[in-house]
């Protein structure tokens, strides 16, 4: 008898071949071209399976694959609704098969309707952040700001005492970017984030965030940013070369 989180990854899986034209044919050649390279590299974990030459073949359609992703995104997100209790594992069985853009837009939907067991938001709003590029461009701040005051301060995704004095933290980030959430406990990292930044660059912006103002610290378990997730509203913030205190 299958698992919950057994029966879920067989229906993320389904809702995958049906929005990207997958046929059962198709993902039976996957399989087994699977099968044979992991045969033939027993030591070797084989991430994901080979695409069939029919399908390598096949033009690239943005508008298309768009509104295919649309779509997955809504029936994942329907499957997830329909559910209670979810744990964390099982959520990220079905979540995760829409890659890292899709996984903060599919944990509002599960949050929303309630379909979360206790404690699953805990570790489950931190790695939702860190999962796309740019969090705050999938959720709004409200949206966001409700995921974390559901989770509760938490440091790499357990619950944890939230700091008792102000944190000294730095962001690089141009001008009209500075008031966004991710922040680090790391001067140089941040300079390296500004560095990188294209023209017409970035700068290091710096404050005191009191403890009030947290929502989790993130550390080397995802990715190695010594990151900080603050709510920024009323929040002096400065440029870091403009205050020695705040500099270093």
């Amino acid at each position: 008898m299958r698992t919950r989180a057994e029966w879920l990854g067989a229906q993320a899986l389904e809702i995958l071949d049906q929005t990207s034209g997958i046929t059962p044919a198709m993902r039976a050649e996957m399989e087994r071209l699977a099968a044979e390279e992991q045969a033939a590299h027993p030591d070797q974990k084989i991430a994901g399976l080979p695409i069939p030459p029919e399908m390598a073949a096949t033009s690239y359609d943005p508008e298309a694959d768009r509104k295919r992703t649309a779509k997955r995104r809504r029936l994942l997100a329907g499957l997830l609704s329909e559910q209670r209790n979810l744990t964390a594992q099982e959520w990220k069985r079905v979540a995760l098969i829409d890659g890292r853009n899709g996984y903060p837009q599919l944990l509002w939907a599960a949050y929303s309707a309630g379909a979360l067991a206790p404690g699953a938001i805990a570790e489950l709003a931190p790695d939702a952040w860190s999962m796309p590029e740019y969090p705050q461009e999938w959720l709004t701040a409200r949206q966001w700001r409700a995921l974390f005051d559901a989770a509760g301060f938490t440091v790499d995704g357990e619950p944890a005492e939230r700091p008792t004095t102000p944190v000294r933290v730095w962001r690089g980030a141009y001008p009209w970017k500075r008031r966004w959430w991710s922040w680090t406990t790391s001067c140089e990292r941040a300079e390296r984030f500004a560095n990188r930044l294209p023209p017409p660059g970035g700068q290091v912006w710096a404050t005191l965030a009191p403890p009030g103002a947290l929502f989790a610290m993130i550390g080397e378990s995802h990715r190695g940013e010594a990151e900080v997730v603050l709510d920024s509203r009323g929040l002096k913030i400065v440029p870091a070369e403009e205050n020695d205190e705040l500099r270093r």
